[in-house]
């Protein structure tokens, strides 16, 4: 997936005059000399081929989410109306990467055409054909609907839609006036909502259920709308919903509050297995360190690190995200372990945000774990289609299934195609100083800001190798992460110290040698005796019914080769008996090796071993690969990462 072009179309916000507080760092722009090739790329061009670029997703795919718009089907209470605002999010985002100006401009064309058949006089566009189905109920009690949801998306996919005919000239003078139309109307759906929540006197934190929380994710595209014209009435409704997150009164709503506090996640709510929801929470800490960096306002940036670490510490599971199936309901103490696609997006764009507003380089390494073995064993090997959870073992993982009577779409699948751009805009970054910061090695050409480059050269993360060139115009500082999954990192004889290596680039191009050696490491799963296993959402056996029985009651260990969790899978020799039922539970501490297998792979993976297991009458053997490559969809076939 080498993203390479002679078009050079770029997407940047255009900041209004009004003075705002910075970011002290900056990611990678996408121009015409970039290119990007991450772990799994075979993976997502097939996927975004199939999902974005192909003829069937600029016809029947795209059609059926705008059909929601036509026949209001979520006037029960549904979610269709999601699905035409990530739809062009997915692919504003292939466009940017890929510099495709044919992309930009069919987004551009169909954005336009879009809000001159959906947008009413008053400046309302949704699904739901009453505009104040939002809640709260007649007693009192929130309204489970997706109203306000649907519309923060379609906002936020006219608002991007909007940039890219602003940002390149010719996409601008191929759709004359398209950019403006675009902004203008979503000043008008925005203007419309506070209109609306003004004049019917409605608490937002009252709308759409889970404690409001799905409708104040609107932050994030709020801001952006915020940026793009300096109007202060957008700030002031931010505020409005920030001042909701801010109480200490105990309220399901109060995530700032409730960051600050220390307590973990899934003790905020009553009943965590059903208002913690964890994509919609993340969401909106996403939205608050936007709001963040236009205010100033440090202690909300704190409270984003302090949420960040307490999901981490109570709700990390063995994929590198958060979270047990959308819910912060501590999964840290179940036996089972599944993470619904998703969280590990939002998980990764978090991270990002508050790698930005930090410099927090464990931020890079979540983005980096949650990438590797949370989505790409999502994301099916022949690209059609994704999955809605990664499970830690069974037969099979948990395809996605067709919500809301959709046949082409389901919110994981349609959230995917974002993830490229946004791994590549975790690659590297600048500091305001002048610093280049090397924080993903997967290989590609990054332009940074001040006309420096940072290119990866290689792209195996387990040669114990790594090639990278850094060029600038003028001397600078490099600082290299040092993975934790890294022994010995050191960058052309410079070791690492707190994480990071310092160098030295001259004028032109410096060229480093990072050598280090991948971990193999053996993690135990502790969980609380008598947990819950939580079998039904593991084991879904509506759609997987070969599954039944084979949620795990107790804890286990896995296994981890550098960056990359390891699993037995009947794809790669290894018996259904050796990954479901192993000879004996293996036990951190002892010895453990891995040989590899040459030529045993049919499939594509970072790699196949033969995994050694203990010493002497006690030793056994089992082969082992990534666990991205068990992504197959056989009720046949059997993997487990637990040893």
């Amino acid at each position: 997936m080498t993203l390479r072009g002679a078009v050079g179309l770029v997407v940047l916000a255009a900041l209004p005059a009004a003075a705002l507080a910075a970011s002290p760092f900056q990611g990678p722009l996408v121009d015409a000399g970039s290119s990007f090739a991450p772990y799994g790329d075979y993976k997502l061009e097939r996927f975004v081929q199939e999902r974005v670029l192909s003829e069937r997703a600029k016809g029947e795919y795209y059609d059926e989410a705008v059909n929601a718009f036509r026949t209001h089907y979520d006037d029960n209470g549904s979610w269709q109306g999601e699905y035409w605002g990530k739809t062009v999010l997915g692919a504003v985002a292939t466009a940017t990467l890929r510099r495709d100006r044919g992309l930009g401009e069919w987004i551009v064309r169909k954005a336009v055409a879009f809000v001159d058949e959906f947008q009413r006089p008053d400046g309302y566009i949704c699904s739901y054909s009453d505009e104040n189905a939002i809640g709260p109920n007649p007693d009192g009690s929130e309204r489970f609907c997706w109203n306000l949801w649907s519309r923060k998306y379609t906002l936020w996919a006219i608002l991007e839609a909007s940039r890219l005919a602003e940002t390149d000239p010719e996409l601008a003078r191929r759709v004359p006036g398209a950019a403006e139309k675009l902004l203008g109307s979503a000043r008008r759906l925005m203007d419309h909502w506070i209109g609306q929540m003004e004049k019917g006197k409605v608490k937002i934190e009252q709308t759409g259920y889970f404690a409001g929380i799905p409708s104040m994710s609107v932050l994030k595209p709020l801001m952006s709308l915020y940026r793009r014209t300096g109007d202060r009435k957008y700030l002031d409704y931010a505020r409005s919903i920030v001042a909701v997150w801010e109480r200490n009164d105990g309220s399901m709503s109060a995530l700032v509050a409730k960051a600050l506090s220390g307590r973990p996640v899934s003790e905020w709510y009553p009943n965590p297995g059903w208002w913690a929801k964890a994509y919609e929470m993340m969401s909106c800490y996403e939205g608050l360190l936007d709001y963040a960096d236009a205010t100033g306002e440090r202690r909300l940036v704190e409270a984003v690190r302090s949420f960040a670490d307490l999901a981490e510490k109570y709700e990390g599971n063995p994929f590198g995200s958060v979270g047990y199936f959308d819910h912060f309901s501590a999964a840290r103490e179940c036996p089972n372990a599944t993470t619904e696609v998703c969280d590990v997006i939002h998980w990764m764009r978090l991270n990002h945000a508050l790698f930005l507003a930090t410099g927090d380089a464990r931020c890079i390494d979540r983005i980096e774990n949650a990438y590797l073995n949370g989505f790409l064993p999502a994301i099916f090997n022949d690209g059609t289609w994704a999955c809605h959870a990664t499970r830690s073992h069974g037969t099979r993982q948990f395809a996605a299934p067709h919500q809301v009577g959709m046949k082409f779409h389901q919110c994981c699948v349609d959230n995917a195609p974002r993830v490229p751009l946004d791994l590549y805009e975790s690659a590297a970054a600048t500091a305001t100083n002048g610093t280049v910061l090397a924080l993903l090695y997967f290989r590609g050409d990054y332009a940074l800001g001040g006309g420096a480059r940072y290119r990866v050269l290689a792209n195996d993360l387990l040669a114990g190798r790594l090639r990278v060139a850094v060029e600038s115009r003028e001397p600078c500082r490099v600082r290299f992460r040092a993975p934790p999954w890294a022994e010995d990192f050191s960058v052309d004889g410079r070791a690492a110290t707190n994480g990071w290596v310092e160098a030295e680039a001259g004028a032109g191009a410096t060229s480093f040698t990072a050598t280090y050696r991948p971990c193999v490491a053996l993690h135990e799963w502790r969980t609380r005796e008598g947990a819950d296993p939580r079998a039904a959402l593991f084991e879904q056996v509506k759609e997987t019914p070969e599954m039944a029985g084979l949620a795990r009651r107790e804890g286990g260990v896995y296994l981890t080769y550098g960056p990359f969790l390891l699993a037995k899978s009947t794809r790669f020799d290894a018996s259904r008996e050796e990954c479901l039922n192993p000879p004996r539970r293996v036990r951190v501490g002892e010895k453990v090796s891995l040989r590899p297998l040459l030529g045993r792979c049919p499939f594509r993976s970072c790699g196949t071993w033969t995994a050694t297991f203990g010493e002497g009458k006690d030793a056994f053997s089992v082969r082992v690969t990534d666990l991205q490559a068990h992504d197959a969809n056989d009720p046949a076939s059997a993997f487990s990462i637990w040893f």
